[in-house]
């Protein structure tokens, strides 16, 4: 069975996990979620495949605008729909809480997302240089925008 939910504290160490598998060289620590999941306004949403955490996306919202903090879903998972899901339902989530802009930063290299990012609605808007400390890649900036 696969679900989008909202995380709870007894799921933060599997989103470490799932954080760590991504983003092997800058993963969120576990006091670092928890801190950003505790700020007014945050929304941090799972996916669960089988009861086992696959994904996830956590947003900030201060409406009317939010910010896309991080979005991963592990590479045995991706190409399913699985990010698209997170997205539309972080995007909703937001929308439901005054948000008419919603923004995000991606790297330059990930096509795959840029392109995911795309489909629902998400344009560039910029580009940040050497954005990213571990590589200095660029981050592409996108927004996306709906009534409000």
């Amino acid at each position: 069975m696969n679900e989008i939910l909202p995380v709870s504290a007894t799921d933060l160490a599997l989103i470490c996990e799932v954080a760590s598998s991504c983003f092997p060289g800058n993963p969120w620590s576990i006091d670092s979620l928890r801190a950003s999941m505790a700020r007014d306004g945050s929304i941090c949403l799972a996916a669960f495949v089988d009861g086992d955490v696959v994904g996830y996306a956590l947003a900030s919202c201060a409406a009317p605008e939010a910010e896309m903090l991080k979005k991963a879903v592990l590479p045995g998972y991706r190409e399913q729909g699985i990010g698209q899901r997170l997205v539309r339902a972080v995007t909703e989530t937001l929308g439901m809480a005054g948000c008419t802009e919603v923004f995000l930063e991606c790297r330059a290299s990930n096509h795959a997302a840029i392109n995911m990012y795309g489909s629902l609605g998400f344009e560039e808007t910029g580009r940040r240089k050497a954005y990213y400390t571990d590589t200095k890649e660029d981050a592409v900036v996108m927004r996306q925008a709906h009534g409000g």
